[in-house]
């Protein structure tokens, strides 16, 4: 009679063969839950590297292909500088000239007396600001030409510069904007005399002043813009007149404006219009026992200008 294996033989040799296959299986589910965990850490840690410094995701985050989206200050956003306008110009450095009339007028007791001449006129100037708040100068002169400012054979000719350091505020938007500057202006004149039997008059002043300059903008894009300006100055202070021999103190007040068109190909500013200046100094005080000869002079300059810079 054939030996045959009793149950519990045959189940003691069948016990190997599950255990092997429980391991194999056992460890392929591992290796691919370690691939699956691996991939979705992968990608959540993307996620997480993409996300903003200091921002919290409001959305819980979920095992899903998102588009990446570089935000400022990734390296993968700094990208070469595009050649553009912003939508409100920061700063401005400019240089310009112009030609007129310049006149010089004359108040002493009951006589009075007005002449003028042509003249020219430069200026250069620079201011930045931020949002709202900045600052800038400017610095311009002019003077008359050969022609006699007093009127044939008076021999004389005039002379004029300013220097306004200021606080700039300005509010607008990108379309409209009105800068309002404030701080110390001084201005300086002179009547030079070509004869020898006259003197040499100086006329100066320091103080404040306040401008104001709205500018609109027809159009503004990524490379060009138009815009048209005006601006209003006005500024007082105390002044000295000399002549070679004495010193007369007296009070100046100074007003000007200006009315332009501005014109901007990328960083380069075009700009021209209309200028007018004028600077009045009060009847002097006498120095001790000499007498105030001069009386109430104003010198005032208008003319049309053209000028060239760089906006941004």
């Amino acid at each position: 009679m054939p030996h045959q294996d009793c149950p519990s033989q045959a189940h003691s040799r069948r016990l190997p063969l599950i255990a092997a296959s429980a391991c194999v299986t056992l460890l392929a589910s591992c290796a691919s839950t370690h691939r699956d965990e691996l991939a979705a850490t992968a990608r959540f840690t993307n996620l997480d590297a993409l996300t903003a410094p200091g921002m919290a995701s409001d959305t819980p985050s979920v095992a899903t292909e998102q588009p990446a989206t570089f935000q400022p200050g990734h390296f993968a956003s700094k990208r070469l500088p595009q050649d553009g306008l912003v939508s409100q110009p920061r700063g401005m450095f400019y240089i310009r000239g112009g030609a007129g009339d310049a006149e010089l007028e004359q108040v002493i007791g009951a006589l009075s007396g007005k002449t003028d001449t042509n003249a020219g006129m430069g200026e250069i100037g620079f201011e930045a600001t931020g949002k709202v708040m900045g600052g800038g100068l400017r610095f311009g002169a002019w003077s008359t030409d050969d022609d006699d400012l007093s009127g044939p054979g008076s021999q004389q000719r005039g002379d004029g510069a300013h220097f306004f350091a200021h606080l700039t505020i300005r509010p607008g938007g990108s379309r409209f904007r009105v800068p309002i500057r404030i701080g110390p202006d001084i201005r300086a004149n002179a009547l030079e005399e070509n004869l020898p039997s006259l003197e040499d008059i100086d006329f100066t002043s320091i103080g404040a002043a306040i401008e104001v300059e709205p500018e609109f903008d027809f159009f503004r894009s990524d490379r060009a813009a138009l815009s048209i300006y005006g601006r209003l100055h006005a500024g007082a202070g105390v002044g000295q007149i000399s002549d070679e021999s004495n010193d007369f103190d007296t009070e100046a007040t100074h007003l000007g404006g200006e009315f332009g068109v501005r014109l901007q190909l990328r960083k380069f500013l075009l700009s021209g219009g209309y200028i007018m200046q004028s600077t009045e100094y009060d009847v002097g005080d006498p120095d001790g026992a000499v007498a105030f000869p001069y009386g109430e002079n104003t010198w005032s300059f208008e003319g049309i200008f053209l000028m060239i810079g760089v906006r941004w």
